[in-house]
């Protein structure tokens, strides 16, 4: 699913700061996101070891997307918390 694998992102850092920060503030400053980046590939996986493998209900599903998208909703979260907690209609409870 990924098109920049994690290994290469981590590596050259200085290189893809710059670009998803770009990417960032261009979704935040338009309000939106690309659609290439809400999808996920879904995989069923057994619940337990040894369960019966031809009954659906011993699956569970698990969602993979891309790590572009994970590292901009990780940075929209931190913006939107710090706005959030600030306002004054805020109530920590």
């Amino acid at each position: 699913m990924d098109f920049i694998p994690t290994v290469l992102i981590k590596s050259c850092q200085t290189v893809f700061a710059d670009l998803i920060a770009t990417l960032a503030n261009l979704f935040f400053s338009e309000g939106t996101f690309p659609s290439i980046f809400k999808t996920a590939v879904v995989t069923p996986r057994l619940k337990k070891a040894g369960s019966d493998p031809h009954s659906p209900e011993n699956y569970k599903p698990i969602s993979n997307l891309n790590n572009i998208s994970k590292i901009l909703e990780r940075l929209f979260l931190a913006r939107i918390q710090q706005h959030i907690t600030t306002c004054a209609n805020f109530n920590q409870f």
